[in-house]
C-alpha cells in the first residue's frame, strides 16, 4: 500500500539552505553580532577578513556558508551564555 512505498525508499538528507539565508533573512543578524567586533570571538579572527569573506558570499561569487555559519552560531552562543 501507500506505505510500503515510503519504507522503501532510501534514506535521504536534508540539505539546509544556509548560504541563502546568510545573504538575505540572516544577512542583519550577522551585520549585528560580528560586524561590530574589532576580533571575532577572542580567538584571532580579524573582522576585516571576516568582511571580505562574507562581502564575497554577499556576491555570490561562492558559497562560504560552511565558513560562515559556524562563525556566527559560536558568536550567538558565547553572547548569549558568555557575556550575560
Amino acid at each position: 500500500g501507500r506505505h510500503t512505498t515510503f519504507q522503501s525508499r532510501t534514506k535521504r538528507g536534508f540539505e539546509v539552505p544556509m548560504g541563502s539565508w546568510l545573504r538575505t533573512s540572516l544577512r542583519e543578524r550577522v551585520e549585528e553580532t560580528l560586524m561590530k567586533r574589532n576580533e571575532i570571538l577572542g580567538i584571532g579572527i580579524e573582522r576585516k577578513a571576516f568582511r571580505e569573506l562574507f562581502n564575497l558570499h554577499l556576491a555570490g561569487e561562492r558559497d562560504y556558508a560552511w565558513g560562515l555559519w559556524p562563525i556566527l552560531s559560536l558568536a550567538l552562543w558565547v553572547d548569549k551564555y558568555y557575556h550575560s
